[in-house]
């Protein structure tokens, strides 16, 4: 019986789920204290579903934050996030000078003639580099190109070196997006990959 009453619960502080839990009998102080940590909990999401909404009025205004929205792996929050670190899309002269400033382009050691590429330079903006980062995850699930993409490069070079090829991937689309001004369309990416 007690399995069929959480069955239906997906949520634990959802509406459902804090309502069972509000209603759970307990003794002395944990009753005060469970009561207190709903609370603040209840505070939080609504703190947060205020902001989601400035968020949401931030990207409906800006042209170009819709534009990054479109973009695989990227909603409100990090295509906003694009939006005000990158600032202006005219100061990188090509999508290559946007991933060295983004900081994911391989790091090159010379001597004697000889040169050497290694990890990823991080050289650059750490938010930005969050960020698409962060983005990689959601585009292989939601985009079958970029997941295609990305477990051709995983098959040869492992798990994170592809995410990195498609943070650059991303980063090249995003330059491309911004600069032309206009939504991302899925069917363009035959041509990139």
């Amino acid at each position: 019986m007690e399995d069929n009453v959480f069955r239906g619960l997906t949520d634990k502080f959802g509406k459902t789920g804090m309502k069972i839990m509000r209603s759970l009998e307990l003794e002395g102080n944990d009753r005060a204290i469970l009561n207190g940590y709903l609370d603040l909990i209840e505070e939080l999401s609504r703190r947060i579903a205020a902001l989601n909404k400035q968020i949401k009025a931030l990207v409906k205004e800006d042209e170009i934050s819709s534009y990054l929205k479109s973009v695989p792996g990227f909603g409100d929050l990090l295509g906003l996030l694009l939006r005000y670190e990158i600032d202006n899309m005219e100061r990188f002269a090509s999508a290559k000078k946007l991933c060295s400033y983004v900081g994911i382009v391989p790091s090159t050691y010379s001597s004697g003639g000889k040169t050497w590429h290694g990890r990823i330079t991080k050289e650059g903006n750490k938010w930005l580099r969050w960020a698409v980062i962060e983005a990689v995850h959601g585009a292989i699930i939601t985009s079958p190109s970029l997941r295609r993409y990305y477990n051709r490069v995983k098959q040869r070079r492992g798990d994170k070196a592809a995410t990195i090829a498609l943070a650059r991937k991303l980063l090249e689309i995003i330059y491309h997006v911004w600069k032309e001004k206009r939504p991302y369309y899925e069917k363009e990416l035959a041509y990139t990959v």
